[in-house]
């Protein structure tokens, strides 16, 4: 048997290093004492490295948000992976994410991404994986329209909404979690509201509003403008009203609803009413939305003379 020398001397142990195969070995001291050969050892290849992707939640509901996830399980090697998260050239992603579960990567805006992963001995990198998101964001306008008479809850929102995905479907407080196909709400009172305009996927715009109630009319007598019918019949009775409140010009018309009313002028809140005889008198008021109200007006009676003949 010959014998080559190919590692030298060494003292108790030793290191090969060989490619896959099968092998023995020998071992002869400085005597020429040669041991008995040794069993076969195999040394078998490694597996190839291998990326394997989950992109099932690569997709983003919302645009804008940062909720896609990326999972990275990596095969062959020597095991121990390392996984780094790229963008689309390659360049790694700064500050680097936080993998909770190594190859797991979380809140990824949209982009286009791979991942590499070193097993200490190989390096490899996946094919590119991209996130995507909408095409349009759910964008949600409105217009509010207030109270036209104080008292009559006429209020109203209507909300014009676009972009997102899918049907949207909107809901106002205090049943947010109650959805109508249509986006108008009317016959709002007083008060301040949320809305709330929502896609298929639950992507929402929330609005806040508030609903106005107008001053309403309020009528007040004129201080000394009183003035009653002395003897009834003779129509020499006046008082003067001011309005304000509503929204001007305001009209009038005095005992009589169905009547002719008067119209101010767009600055007048002063109205004088003569030739009246004695009794309370009802003053009714319009404004310039056409809210009516009525005032009762408290006029002294008229002094009326009934003389009896007496006979004595």
């Amino acid at each position: 048997m010959t014998f080559t020398t190919v590692l030298g001397s060494f003292a108790t142990s030793t290191t090969f290093s060989a490619t896959p195969g099968t092998y023995m070995y020998y071992v002869r001291d400085a005597n020429g004492c040669i041991a008995n050969s040794s069993n076969e050892i195999t040394i078998d290849p490694l597996p190839a490295l291998i990326i394997n992707l989950d992109a099932s939640n690569a997709i983003i509901n919302c645009v804008g948000d940062d909720s896609g996830v990326i999972v990275a399980n990596a095969e062959g090697g020597l095991g121990s992976y390392v996984y780094t998260l790229q963008d689309g050239a390659g360049n790694d992603i700064l500050p680097t994410p936080i993998q909770i579960t190594p190859g797991v990567f979380t809140d990824l805006p949209a982009g286009t991404y791979q991942v590499q992963v070193d097993s200490g001995d190989c390096l490899t990198t996946s094919a590119q994986i991209p996130v995507t998101e909408p095409a349009e964001a759910l964008i949600a306008n409105y217009v509010v329209t207030d109270i036209t008479c104080s008292g009559s809850n006429d209020g109203m929102i209507e909300i014009t909404a676009t972009g997102g995905t899918g049907i949207i479907k909107y809901a106002i407080s205090p049943q947010l979690d109650q959805f109508f196909d249509s986006s108008i709400f009317e016959n709002l009172a007083p008060g301040t509201y949320q809305a709330i305009a929502q896609d298929a996927l639950g992507c929402f715009v929330l609005i806040d509003f508030t609903i106005d109630d107008p001053i309403p009319v309020l009528l007040t007598i004129v201080g000394g403008s009183i003035f009653p019918e002395v003897c009834e019949g003779d129509s020499d009775g006046e008082f003067s009203i001011d309005i304000s409140g509503g929204n001007l010009p305001y009209s009038v018309s005095l005992d009589d609803i169905t009547g002719t009313y008067i119209t101010g002028t767009l600055t007048q809140t002063q109205f004088d009413f003569i030739g009246l005889g004695g009794g309370d008198h009802i003053v009714y008021v319009r404004d310039a939305l056409g809210c009516e109200s009525e005032w009762n007006i408290t006029f002294p009676e008229s002094v009326l003379i009934n003389p009896v003949t007496a006979f004595i």
